[in-house]
């Protein structure tokens, strides 16, 4: 939280001055001595950034008009000695840069600085940031000052060719000509189904770049990663199947998500009881038979893709670990040896899906070439 919002200049007579602290008394003189090299800095360190508790953008304007050729001053950001303040830089700056251009076009700060004007702009500011997060503020009639505080954000994760996107926002609403090219082109084949591989394949992208627009996809928070789907799988529930349960707005989202278009919603009570039905050894083509899934009006895949997106239904991934036979048992060589390239993916740490991926092969095709090479084993995790 912003804890204060200050002004500073450099009287030509008197030095370094505080010609205004919003709320009043937030750093006292000796407080503001303390410091006042960082506030009125030289000129090597005007235009930066520089922070301490205070984060401030000092500024050097020349001009003949000014006493001494020079305004001096700078806007300051007071806060916790605790606080993160990486989303206040961008805002801080452009504040700066606002200011000089007011001063370039109006004279504003040379002419208000020891006046009420500035003071209220700067209370509005401070006040504005911290109770709605930016401001809007017309301060003549071609000048309005308008800042925003953007939620900071992690990196996104990586990107890996056999995971599937997921729409999350309705990204053709948000979509104008004026985005990426790739991004337009990548967007319409993001459907839930297709995995990154397959994306750039059938949008004649390349895929790095692919990756590229998913992972901003993922920062914006438009879409989120899920596994390819097939019903091999298995799947379990996890703890937060208890969200499920309690939440009567995340059943309804539910009841409307997996049923088949055109048909009544099932009741949640069955939706409810086929989640808590899924479990380790059970393979999901086997559960859709062992349920009858379709009689209950449920698309089965979409079943599987809310409890993914919603992290209430996790995956078991497939593991096989590739043991070569004893070279000097010629009764262990098998007849069908895995090529190295091969061999180098079945090490216990790549996911079946990663493999049939590289390989561009699919899941029964990879299962028989194991089989015929022997010496493997597969973990479950």
């Amino acid at each position: 939280m912003l804890r204060a919002v200050l002004y500073s200049e450099f009287d030509p007579i008197a030095g370094p001055k505080l010609s205004h602290q919003v709320p009043e008394g937030t750093l006292g003189k000796e407080g503001f001595e303390a410091i006042t090299d960082y506030i009125i800095t030289k000129p090597q360190l005007c235009g930066k950034l520089i922070s301490l508790y205070v984060m401030g953008f000092p500024v050097c304007l020349e001009h003949n008009k000014f006493a001494r050729n020079a305004l001096w001053f700078n806007v300051c950001f007071v806060f916790d000695p605790e606080a993160d303040v990486t989303v206040y830089k961008p805002v801080l700056r452009k504040l700066a840069h606002l200011f000089i251009a007011l001063e370039c076009e109006t004279e504003f700060l040379s002419h208000t600085a020891t006046g009420d004007r500035l003071r209220k702009l700067l209370e509005q500011i401070f006040t504005d940031l911290n109770e709605r997060g930016g401001c809007c503020i017309p301060i003549d009639g071609a000048n309005t000052i308008y800042l925003h505080l953007f939620p900071k954000r992690s990196p996104p994760p990586e990107v890996y060719p056999h995971q599937v996107p997921v729409r999350i926002k309705d990204i053709d609403s948000l979509m104008t000509k004026e985005w990426d090219l790739t991004m337009q082109q990548v967007v319409p084949y993001i459907d839930g189904v297709r995995y990154v591989k397959k994306i750039a394949s059938e949008s004649g992208c390349h895929i790095e770049l692919v990756r590229q627009v998913i992972k901003h996809l993922l920062y914006y928070e438009c879409i989120t990663m899920i596994d390819i789907f097939q019903y091999s799988n298995v799947y379990v529930c996890t703890p937060r199947i208890q969200v499920l349960y309690k939440n009567s707005a995340m059943q309804n989202e539910c009841r409307r998500y997996v049923t088949l278009p055109g048909t009544t919603a099932p009741p949640f009570e069955k939706i409810f009881a086929l989640y808590c039905g899924l479990r380790p050894a059970l393979t999901f083509r086997d559960f859709c038979q062992d349920n009858d899934i379709r009689a209950l009006n449920i698309d089965d895949r979409r079943l599987v893709t809310f409890g993914l997106i919603n992290g209430f239904l996790r995956r078991i991934h497939k593991y096989p670990h590739y043991s070569p036979p004893n070279p000097l048992l010629a009764s262990a060589q098998p007849k069908n040896r895995l090529p190295k390239y091969i061999r180098d993916l079945v090490d216990g740490r790549h996911s079946f899906d990663e493999i049939c991926c590289e390989l561009g092969k699919s899941y029964d095709e990879v299962t028989q070439m194991l089989e015929a090479a022997q010496n493997y084993t597969m973990i479950f995790k």
